[in-house]
């Protein structure tokens, strides 16, 4: 006697959908005769209760063994095959996802895509893959986004870049200044173990250090020559800020500086500002603030980005390795990033 060989439960479930909101009626009897048989019914009697003959049961079934899910899309429904979508279906998807009355784009994900694709063309694929070539048929690529907090103010940021800028025009004139844009950032390094092709039936050990260390940087980018400057801190605060900027000083040592940075608290600490007045160590500095919650206006984190990434997923030895591979990709090195 002839019976489906399997069904899965992530088959049935779907098997389900198609039965209950399958796009024909087609669609609903194939889908309703692998359920069926599944369940041990056998071929007259899914015939007689579907009321197609034994013949295109069987077939139908023979399909389900080869095929799999793909059997219950005939490619003449509609001239079309109903598993697949037709351009213009993709055109309404694509217009859908990029749609703000929509979901947000940034918030569809694969289980979403699959939901709607189902819901609204009756269309399910098998593989993950294929929702992967619709997402990026449509114009849509796998990337991290880049996060904002909620508070950012689009038109504050304008306005107060345009005023920066302004500002900062005599000073990259006049050779008298040197005009840097500057950030913080911290390297941590702790051993982990990841997959890897081993022997079978052996137990493989690796024997680790657990133990999480870091170090944080202070680094400079001149907007005049490009070169970038970085200098270990000990800790991230006004005292430690202060002993990097007159690192910073000696390095300009006949020159004002202006540093443009982030609004970091010890940026704008009343220590810190009591060393700008005149006589004090850092009297030769004018600090300017970019607006809150704007990380991607200063050049300064596309350095760390660089860094970071070209140091990332590289086994290290040592916290000391990790260290010096990371100096070495940023440290006097030259970066064409404008603000």
């Amino acid at each position: 006697m002839l019976f489906v060989h399997s069904v899965t439960k992530k088959e049935s479930v779907t098997l389900r959908e198609y039965y209950k909101r399958g796009p024909n009626t087609l669609v609903r009897a194939r889908a309703h005769t692998i359920l069926m048989s599944r369940k041990g019914a056998d071929v007259p009697t899914i015939s007689t209760y579907i009321e197609y003959d034994t013949k295109t049961v069987r077939q139908w079934i023979r399909a389900w063994n080869d095929t799999r899910m793909s059997s219950i899309f005939p490619g003449y429904v509609n001239n079309e095959n109903a598993a697949k979508l037709t351009t213009e279906q993709k055109a309404e998807i694509a217009e859908t996802l990029h749609t703000p009355d929509g979901i947000p784009q940034e918030l569809w994900d694969l289980p979403k895509l699959k939901a709607h694709v189902n819901t609204t063309f009756g269309v399910v694929y098998e593989s993950d893959r294929s929702y992967h070539y619709l997402l990026a048929h449509i114009g849509l690529s796998w990337k991290l986004p880049t996060p904002f907090d909620i508070r950012r103010d689009e038109w504050h940021i304008a306005k107060r870049m345009k005023e920066i800028r302004l500002e900062i025009a005599p000073y990259l004139m006049d050779d008298n200044w040197e005009v840097l844009v500057a950030d913080e950032t911290r390297v941590d390094w702790e051993e982990e173990v990841r997959r890897a092709w081993l022997p079978k039936g052996a137990k493989t050990i690796i024997k680790l250090e657990r133990k999480k260390t870091g170090q944080s940087y202070f680094g400079t980018l001149s907007l005049k020559t490009k070169r970038h400057t970085l200098i270990p801190l000990d800790w991230q605060d006004t005292e430690h800020i202060i002993l990097a900027l007159l690192q910073i000083k000696k390095k300009y040592p006949h020159k004002r500086i202006c540093i443009i940075w982030d609004n970091a608290r010890w940026h704008k600490s009343k220590g810190l500002r009591k060393q700008l007045h005149a006589g004090q160590s850092l009297a030769s500095f004018h600090l300017i603030n970019f607006p809150p919650y704007a990380p991607d206006e200063n050049p300064e984190e596309h350095v760390w980005k660089y860094g970071k990434e070209n140091s990332a997923n590289k086994h290290f030895t040592s916290f000391e390795e990790l260290k010096c591979a990371f100096t070495k990709l940023v440290d006097n090195k030259t970066f064409d990033y404008k603000m």
